[in-house]
């Protein structure tokens, strides 16, 4: 079967800072080519969720399939976009790109490479170190280096919460033109409702303590979409509406 398929029966807290469940009885599946958010307050387990489907957390009840296989660990197909870039301070740019790669010093793939970065238009900054790069930058080098290898799915922890308004905007756009010539299946997790419906397929919204999927709503809207379009708008209404009923209740 094509897609992911996940399915968590019990997660409990992964440390001291709480007790009892953290998630329970959470699954859900992603067609391929399907983008799909997660909403919920801070505290929730989102985090835990991506970690979880990345193959970095394993002490819960339940299972993780994509493409029919179980997900046990790591792989190359699946990547992770971190809220921090966790880009390596020693490498450039073009190097921590190609360090997603089987050739990690990009020497004999360093076409493969400037055209991942071209695809967030940053050709021209290869050379810099992390520390010269803005933070629209850091974030456009590390989608570029999490696209690289044409991954299955990709799994997005609030990468764009640290940037400004008009970067924000910058760097999704780019994210976007990137999907659209590598054509992932997505997860992302969010707190900006406009980012996930404008960004998703179909949006979870999620209770709190333990974590379920509380409700789910489709965005029947085609890509590519417009954020000042009325039926964006009228999206992001009913998933507020939605959000704020699941707060009131938790």
């Amino acid at each position: 079967m094509e897609g992911l398929s996940v399915k968590i029966a019990k997660m409990r807290y992964p440390n001291a800072n709480g007790s009892g469940d953290l998630i329970e009885d959470v699954s859900f599946d992603v067609a391929p080519r399907e983008r799909v958010a997660f909403i919920g307050r801070s505290g929730a387990g989102k985090t835990t969720l991506l970690r979880i489907v990345a193959g970095l957390e394993r002490c819960f009840q339940g299972s993780v399939m994509l493409d029919g296989q179980a997900l046990d660990g790591p792989v190359r197909s699946v990547q992770l976009l971190f809220q921090d870039n966790r880009l390596l301070p020693w490498k450039t740019a073009f190097e921590n790109v190609a360090f997603a790669t089987d050739d990690p010093k990009g020497v004999t793939n360093a076409e493969q490479v400037m055209l991942a970065l071209g695809r967030v238009g940053l050709q021209d900054r290869a050379d810099a170190w992390p520390k010269n790069l803005s933070g629209g930058e850091a974030a456009r080098v590390a989608i570029a280096r999490a696209l690289i290898a044409s991954p299955r799915l990709l799994l997005l922890d609030e990468p764009f919460q640290n940037l400004d308004s008009i970067t924000r905007l910058e760097v999704e756009r780019q994210l976007l033109a990137a999907l659209e010539t590598v054509k992932p299946m997505m997860l992302l997790v969010s707190h900006d409702v406009q980012d996930a419906v404008f960004l998703s397929d179909t949006v979870h919204i999620l209770s709190y303590r333990p974590m379920r999927i509380n409700n789910t709503q489709r965005i029947l809207l085609p890509h590519p979409r417009r954020r000042e379009s009325d039926e964006l708008r009228q999206a992001v209404a009913e998933v507020t509406l939605s959000l704020s009923h699941t707060v009131g209740a938790s």
